[in-house]
């Protein structure tokens, strides 16, 4: 049975991250079932679950850390392998975000992350399985690499409008300034976890933009997502919900998606799927919601469809309707998008 898989060089990183702290590095492969063969090639694919095993020991071990900040402080877009490079190259922050949502999961197979227009700016949520947001200081680095990306990526200097954390405060406040600037707003039990920017920062050019260099590294990106044994709906070891959302975006290139549909897929009753659903804070229509949205911003990057048959592959009856969803999402119209990409 395949088990998900992520670029060897996100463990790589978190190995060298817990030698820092004091860990011998035989101890800390040994706790995340590595070898050194399996850190020889940044690109190649190791079990995801090797992750979970290295932060629970450092958190474990740590308890008092302040581990996300910390590691945070050391982290750089490289520790995603060719995602990370790709992201570099990219046009814009549009261009950025929709392949992130595409090949995050090389990186992060239950990683889920959406972006919202509210008022005049665009939140970033982040989303993970139970593991990761009950140890806490894993779900807080997701959150502060991503503010960290996209202020290395514009060629203007910007910070975020604010960073959120569901949870209670673990360490002082001085400690995430040092880390993102005194005048960045850090809220605690707070409505999501995630950030936000004014919303023009994804109409920003990328420092490093280059489209000849980003074709040829998104070649090369979804040769190897194609190429990845790990699928989460087919781990039995995976938290159902993070299944379902996979099945979910397999289901919906056929165009729709149904409760019913999706359990069969994974093998449960339509009850146990909506319980999951439900104890992971999300529903169907909700998970359906962000899948189209992630489909839709790949769609309108390819110039041969128009918005009508895009609107029928995402299961819209109607092309208005399709129109209003994609406003909610993003506060622009398709083709609006499309112009600005």
């Amino acid at each position: 049975m395949s088990e998900p898989r992520v670029f060897a060089s996100v463990p790589m990183l978190l190995v060298g991250f817990a030698q820092g702290l004091g860990l011998s590095r035989d101890h800390v492969l040994a706790v995340g079932d590595l070898t050194e063969e399996d850190l020889r090639d940044p690109d190649e694919m190791v079990s995801y679950e090797c992750l979970v095993r290295i932060w629970r020991e450092l958190c474990s071990r740590f308890p008092n850390e302040p581990l996300a900040i910390r590691y945070v402080h050391a982290w750089s877009l490289d520790a995603l392998g060719v995602v990370g490079y790709l992201l570099r190259h990219a046009e814009n922050g549009h261009a950025a975000m929709a392949l992130s949502q595409r090949l995050s999961r090389l990186a992060d197979p239950f990683l889920r992350f959406s972006v919202e227009r509210v008022g005049s700016r665009h939140r970033v949520s982040i989303e993970h399985e139970p593991r990761v947001t009950d140890m806490i200081e894993p779900l807080e680095m997701l959150v502060l690499a991503a503010v960290r990306s996209a202020t290395s990526l514009v060629r203007a200097e910007v910070r975020p409008a604010e960073v959120c954390f569901r949870h209670a405060a673990r360490h002082p406040r001085a400690l995430y300034a040092e880390l993102l600037g005194a005048d960045v707003p850090i809220r605690f039990e707070a409505e999501y976890d995630g950030c936000a920017f004014d919303a023009a920062l994804l109409d920003l050019p990328l420092r490093e933009a280059d489209p000849r260099m980003a074709s040829y590294l998104e070649q090369h990106a979804e040769a190897l997502l194609g190429k990845t044994a790990g699928d989460p709906s087919t781990d039995r070891t995976a938290p159902l919900e993070a299944r379902a959302r996979h099945t979910i975006r397999e289901a919906l290139v056929g165009g729709e998606v149904s409760i019913e549909d999706v359990a069969k897929r994974l093998g449960v009753s339509v009850r146990s799927l909506q319980r999951a659903l439900q104890e992971a804070g999300t529903s169907l229509t909700r998970e359906v919601d962000v899948a189209r949205k992630e489909r839709a911003l790949l769609l309108l990057r390819r110039p041969e469809l128009t918005v009508a048959e895009i609107a029928f592959m995402l299961g819209y009856a109607e092309s208005r309707v399709f129109h209003r969803s994609f406003r909610r999402w993003t506060g622009l119209t398709p083709t609006e998008f499309r112009r600005a990409g």
